[in-house]
């Protein structure tokens, strides 16, 4: 916590209450999210329905649309966003004569692996 704040010396007391909110909020979310992907990646869709139900009942600080494992904490916002907001907007074309085998496609899911990894 002490280093959340000291990396700025300067601030007023009335700032040191508000970041230190943040600091709480966003500790809280991250051990969310570190719970969700620990535990929870390894179980197929019905575990992961099973998770997201329990995760909800014990926590609601999750967006009421979609499940659990469909967001990351923004940290630019300090709130949950939604995986597609990793995907670039630009439309994706392979680089040309590119081989079949090494292209990349961006799709959720290898927004989501990159991240967590």
């Amino acid at each position: 916590m002490d280093s959340f704040i000291k990396n700025e010396p300067n601030l007023d007391p009335d700032k040191i209450a508000i970041k230190t909110e943040v600091y709480w909020a966003l500790l809280e979310k991250w051990f969310t999210f570190g719970l969700i992907w620990s535990f929870g990646a390894t179980v197929n869709e019905d575990g992961r329905k099973m998770i997201d139900s329990v995760m909800r009942d014990i926590e609601s600080i999750f967006p009421h649309s979609n499940m659990v494992y469909d967001y990351f904490i923004n940290v630019d916002k300090n709130e949950w966003g939604n995986w597609e907001e990793k995907l670039s907007t630009v439309v994706w074309k392979p680089t040309p004569n590119q081989p079949y085998h090494k292209m990349q496609v961006p799709t959720v899911d290898s927004a989501r692996n990159k991240y967590i990894l």
